[in-house]
């Protein structure tokens, strides 16, 4: 079965949330604060209310970088001797698994392998702009 890991960028910081990250059966995100631990050995738990969750793909591109949504990836692909170059940002509803849960499709084909992830929506945007 695939990998269940998240990510998550906090609208307000302009960052990603550092790991752990717990959620709760509302989709509430929240985050350990090891630095925060009392004499005890326990952890402070911040809620944080303004983030976006992304979800591992299970797929890996070319260089072995796991694949999130909200991740722009670059692929060139090769129709009759016409190269083409193509950046995306990679959405929920384009990757897919199998009956086993095992990951086999982002957009018509498995082009994973060939992908590089370049960046990300929140931190490149400009990644996106046309030249």
């Amino acid at each position: 079965m695939r990998e269940l890991k998240f990510r998550a960028w906090d609208t307000e910081a302009k960052c990603y949330v550092k790991d752990p990250i717990l959620t709760d059966n509302f989709g509430q995100v929240y985050e350990v604060c090891e630095e925060a631990s009392n004499k005890r050995g326990t952890c402070l738990i911040t809620h944080k209310p303004n983030v976006i969750l992304e979800q591992y793909t299970g797929l890996k591109d070319k260089n072995g970088k796991e694949i999130y949504e909200g991740d722009i990836v670059e692929y060139t692909t090769c129709y009759y001797g016409n190269e083409k170059r193509h950046r995306k940002v990679v959405e929920r509803e384009e990757w897919d698994s199998d009956d086993f849960g095992q990951p086999h499709n982002i957009g018509y084909f498995n082009l994973s392998e060939y992908m590089e992830v370049i960046g990300n929506i929140h931190e490149n945007p400009e990644l996106l702009e046309e030249k």
